[in-house]
């Protein structure tokens, strides 16, 4: 008799528990936390270091564009969804570039990477919503830090071309980046959405200013100086170009 009194209580408790068990729906979310990442085809080729390599024909390009980010997000109802994050990214890092004189004779080896942090805004404007998933446009801003670092090994031939020791060209600038899109965002597990986004991203940097003292192809460069091409022009970077990324959202705000 103890026994069953047990079993029904039990059994009561869990179908009450299941009654009340949250069921998700972007009416009611309004607060969450989420990380990301996207891909792209980096339009910066050898603009990091091809122009101010002393004229040396030089290998390889960065070609691929890598992105993660960080960050909380609030939704206007269904109309609209603020994120605020933390975002960094890079070109797929160039190792082993080489460097070759007129005559085909290597003069140097080098490693360039270039780092960027972009804290940023972005505004989701929902086009179909529904319960469980939405479509939506989305734009947003960012202010963004680019670090150029270009560590140059010279061989014996490239110190008697250009009179230099190994040395490391290390500058950075900070940029406004734009970026516009549309997006899907649907339920993945419990609380937790899926988004798949793809737009276009703009981000042009000019105007790199040294970061420490070296001497490099273009002579003497103290710090707080503008890193400069062969041609004297300033060096600039373009980051921009179509992307694709994917979010996961954690909600646990609900009206």
């Amino acid at each position: 008799m103890l026994f069953r009194k047990v079993l029904f209580t039990a059994a009561f408790v869990a179908i009450s528990a299941s009654a009340e068990a949250r069921v998700f729906s972007f009416a009611s979310e309004y607060l969450g936390a989420y990380f990301g990442g996207s891909g792209s085809l980096s339009s910066l080729g050898q603009d990091a270091f091809a122009n101010s390599s002393g004229g040396a024909t030089v290998s390889g390009e960065n070609d691929i564009l890598l992105t993660a980010e960080l960050g909380f997000l609030m939704r206007f109802q269904q109309a609209m969804t603020l994120r605020i994050s933390a975002e960094v990214y890079s070109p797929w890092n160039q190792d082993d570039i080489t460097g070759k004189n007129s005559s085909g004779q290597e003069v140097f080896a080098l490693d360039s990477s270039v780092f960027v942090f972009n804290p940023r805004a972005i505004l989701e404007v929902t086009i179909t919503p529904m319960a469980q998933s939405r479509l939506y446009w989305f734009g947003g801003v960012g202010l963004a830090t680019v670090t150029l670092e270009n560590t140059y090994t010279m061989t014996t031939q490239g110190t008697s071309d250009y009179g230099l020791s190994t040395f490391t060209e290390k500058g950075s600038q900070s940029g406004l980046s734009y970026e516009l899109g549309v997006g899907y965002e649907y339920l993945f597990v419990d609380t937790t959405t899926m988004s798949i986004d793809l737009g276009y991203r703009m981000l042009s940097v000019t105007g790199f200013e040294a970061d420490s003292d070296f001497t490099s192809f273009q002579g003497s460069v103290t710090e707080g100086t503008k890193l400069l091409n062969t041609d004297g022009s300033e060096r600039s970077l373009s980051l921009g170009g179509i992307f694709a990324g994917v979010t996961f959202r954690f909600y646990f705000g609900e009206l």
